[in-house]
Formats: C-alpha cells, structure tokens, sequence
C-alpha cells in the first residue's frame, strides 16, 4: 500500500437498542454503569432542584422545563422514600432499567410489574 492511501475500515450500523430485551448501548451493558445510571423521574426531579437550588444563576429554561416535567410525571416526592424503594427492588436480580422503571411505574401486584416489563 503506497504511503498516500490509507486502508478503508468499514463501518457497521451500531446495534439497535431495545429496552424490552434489556439490549442497550455499551455504557449501560450488564447493568454496570459507571458515568451514566438509569434514574426514576423521581430521581431526575430531585436531582435537578438541588443542581438548581446550589446554583440558581446558572440554569436555563430548558433546565425549568426539565425539572417541571419530572415533577408532574413522579411517583415520589421525598428523597429518602425513593432511595429505601430502589435498595429493597436492588435486593432482587433486577437491571438497572427495570428497577428505575419500577420506581417510575410503582404496579401494584407482581403480575402488573410483568406486564409492564417482562422478563
């Protein structure tokens, strides 16, 4: 191969995601993630009043947007519920997804909870 041309590397789709069968990008590959995390919308909203309520100069309407929908949309309000439910769901062999989507979801029965996500 002469110095000027450089070998072509081909480029294959990336592999479609798919939440049902627990198929996600490699950040979130085997339920390990270590820069990214599935949160509820009840984390989300937490999370973002304390980022706003820290630095409230330095947020956006976007950021108001965000923390407006994750407050209509939770399940929980308090901290301290929301962290005593994921430690008793993280208990069972459950992704990371799952159990975020529990927290968001909070079926009544263990039939609902498969329904909504099955196994």
């Amino acid at each position: 191969m002469s110095e000027g041309i450089s070998r072509i590397k081909r480029q294959y789709p990336p592999e479609e995601e798919d939440a049902s069968r627990l198929k996600f990008n490699e950040e979130f590959k085997n339920g390990t993630v270590s820069e990214f995390s599935c949160l509820s919308l009840s984390e989300v909203a937490i999370m973002l009043e304390q980022t706003k309520l820290g630095n409230p100069e330095n947020h956006g309407a976007i950021v108001d947007k965000m923390i407006d929908y994750c407050k209509t949309y939770r399940t929980f309000k308090d901290k301290e519920t929301v962290q005593e439910i994921r430690r008793t769901l993280n208990k069972y062999e459950l992704h990371e997804y799952e159990v975020s989507q529990l927290i968001n979801l909070i079926p009544g029965s263990v039939e609902e909870a498969l329904s909504y996500i099955p196994r």
